[in-house]
């Protein structure tokens, strides 16, 4: 918390774990979207096959969009 900017708006979401046929996903919900949350999925390695369990529906992929980062949400909340 000492190295906080301060002029960022603090992000508030809820984090929900699950492994999925042997892959870790991280989803994270956020208050201000009642439409969709941002997953990040821990892979072994690059080539990696990526299996959603069927209960998720991807929307698109975001992987390298810094608006989908923890500082891009800041700034522009």
């Amino acid at each position: 918390m000492m190295d906080a900017d301060t002029s960022m708006r603090q992000i508030r979401k809820t984090r929900y774990c699950l492994t999925y046929e042997g892959q870790y996903f991280e989803i994270d919900v956020y208050p201000f979207w009642t439409d969709k949350a941002v997953a990040e999925i821990e892979l072994r390695s690059e080539d990696q096959e990526i299996r959603f369990p069927e209960f998720i529906n991807v929307i698109r992929e975001v992987t390298g969009e810094k608006g989908y980062t923890s500082a891009g949400l800041a700034r522009i909340l």
